[in-house]
């Protein structure tokens, strides 16, 4: 059994929930799909220094999972680029990128709806504005996973789904904290 960890659109006020996450589940896989750095619209303001110095932070905490793959799928308030120069160790995918994970189909994009491929698993961020998903929606043939308010931790290959919603992440924090 694999685990795969999907989450998206990380304010820098939110990182030590996501640390704590990341260090209570330890996947196997760890994605990112885009605004790394989601309080700062990089993509529409000049804020690069303050992007540059969340997007180290939101990268450390990343690199310690103990992932053996991690790729990050760049959303529109991101600097790709940056973002390759400074995590050599993950793997920086396009929008609309389709993998093969344990046999299972998998594409990662930004915005919902965004996406082209056909897969069991399209995971994604950016907001719920344009979302036509919704979890009950969800069958175990085709998964649509938003992680803009709700992380996931995704079984692998059996592609079962544990919901972490935010309250559940300070939760989460908390029992790490305290062990």
């Amino acid at each position: 059994m694999t685990t795969l960890l999907h989450i998206s659109d990380t304010p820098r006020a939110k990182v030590p929930y996501f640390d704590a996450l990341i260090r209570r589940v330890r996947p196997d896989i760890l994605i990112h799909t885009g605004d790394m750095v989601d309080d700062v619209k990089v993509g529409r303001l000049p804020v690069r220094k303050e992007y540059l110095a969340g997007l180290s932070v939101i990268l450390a905490v990343m690199e310690r999972s103990g992932a053996r793959e991690t790729y990050i799928c760049p959303g529109n308030n991101d600097l790709p680029d940056e973002i390759a120069r400074r995590a050599p160790w993950a793997k920086v995918v396009t929008p609309d990128t389709l993998l093969t994970l344990e046999g299972v189909t998998v594409c990662l994009t930004h915005v919902p709806g965004s996406y082209t491929h056909p897969a069991r698993i399209t995971l994604y961020g950016h907001g719920y504005t344009a979302e036509t998903r919704r979890r009950r929606d969800n069958t175990p043939q085709r998964l649509y996973l938003n992680a803009s308010l709700t992380a996931h931790v995704i079984t692998l290959p059996q592609c079962t789904v544990k919901y972490i919603d935010q309250p559940e992440l300070y939760r989460i924090r908390e029992e790490v904290w305290k062990t």
